[in-house]
């Protein structure tokens, strides 16, 4: 599969995104004796940062950097990403493993920072990750407003929810627009 794909090409963008992601699960129940439940919550973090790197990066998913991995975990994630400090703990280190996986299976391109340097960048943003999940500051507009919402009592992760959240903030009926 070839990593570095066309922006175009989108179809082609998935099918390497979900085979990267696939194998990494794979790779760690294999390798790791991790549990289903363990290996696709990592596989599932990997994919964040594979659609980040899609969307944000550079589009080649076979090459990383620290300063990557770095604006993906203390940049993007406590922006946009709607995960409590509770369940976020582990994405750094499911990082630092999809890294490994990378390196193990000829798949980080020569480009890339070592894979100690990935590692390292990974694991190391743990403490300063978790503490910007829950910096109210760090938070985009999107998340602000869920986490505003939250903080009210209301899910605004479904339909009813939001609208039970934005019914104080609509027009009366009649009202001119």
């Amino acid at each position: 599969v070839q990593l570095m794909i066309r922006d175009d090409d989108e179809a082609g963008l998935e099918r390497a995104r979900d085979w990267l992601a696939d194998g990494f699960g794979r790779w760690l129940r294999d390798g790791s004796r991790l549990s289903r439940e363990a290996a696709d919550e990592a596989a599932s973090d990997a994919g964040l940062a594979l659609d980040w790197k899609l969307g944000y990066g550079d589009g080649h998913l076979g090459r990383w950097t620290a300063g990557e991995i770095t604006e993906f975990l203390l940049g993007w994630c406590p922006r946009k990403l709607s995960v409590s400090q509770e369940d976020c703990a582990a994405i750094p280190g499911n990082i630092a493993s999809f890294t490994d996986y990378l390196a193990a299976e000829g798949l980080l391109s020569r480009e890339s920072d070592p894979p100690a340097v990935l590692r390292a960048a990974a694991t190391d943003a743990t403490a300063e990750f978790v503490t910007q999940m829950g910096n109210p500051a760090s938070f985009g507009m999107a998340k602000a407003l869920f986490a505003g919402a939250a903080e009210y009592g209301y899910d605004a992760t479904g339909e009813a929810g939001r609208g039970a959240w934005s019914g104080p903030f609509d027009p009366p009926h009649g009202a001119g627009g």
